[in-house]
């Protein structure tokens, strides 16, 4: 979480490419987890458990999304977002 609010500072491409790799495996774990959970309760998967799973498309290092700035900002203080809440739906599955 620490790393995405870092990430609107300005750093060299290095960081957000290690950026990207990390988050992209946080969110994939976290997407795999929890879809893994409910299909062994036999429940629906919640829209947030699909949200997870779309930031880690978008911070996917292997094929990169190129947008501005500001808009990078914006979904890097929504991932952070979404990474604390995250850990709180976690205590619900």
């Amino acid at each position: 979480m620490a790393m995405l609010l870092l990430a609107i500072l300005p750093w060299p491409y290095g960081y957000y490419l290690l950026l990207r790799i990390v988050i992209f495996f946080v969110f994939g774990y976290y997407f795999f987890r929890f879809r893994k959970q409910c299909k062994l309760s036999k429940r629906e998967m919640p829209p947030w458990v699909w949200a997870v799973g779309g930031f880690a498309l978008l911070f996917n290092p292997f094929f990169p999304a190129h947008l501005f700035r500001l808009l990078w900002a914006i979904f890097n203080l929504t991932g952070a977002y979404l990474i604390y809440k995250t850990q709180e739906w976690e205590k619900q599955l």
